[in-house]
């Protein structure tokens, strides 16, 4: 299963009764379906924006993945 999760900082409580919001999705769906999702859930999570999600390839440029440094974080190199 894949989750999209949202909760609502303290600091805004006062200001709204969404304490959360939290879409979950079958891992067995498609990209075009997760993709679809997760614009709700920006939507949902108050981000407004016209048109769609969608995955663009990038011929100029490419971001690998390397290893974690030290303390766990990952290291990425943009390959052009």
């Amino acid at each position: 299963m894949i989750k999209f999760i949202n909760t609502t900082d303290d600091i805004h409580k006062p200001y709204t009764a969404v304490e959360s919001i939290e879409m979950c999705i079958a891992e067995e769906s498609s990209l075009p379906d997760i993709l679809e999702a997760f614009e709700g859930f920006l939507k949902a999570s108050g981000y407004h924006f016209d048109g769609y999600i969608d995955i663009v390839q990038d011929d100029e440029s490419m971001v690998q993945y390397n290893s974690e440094a030290g303390d766990g974080t990952p290291i990425f190199t943009i390959v052009e």
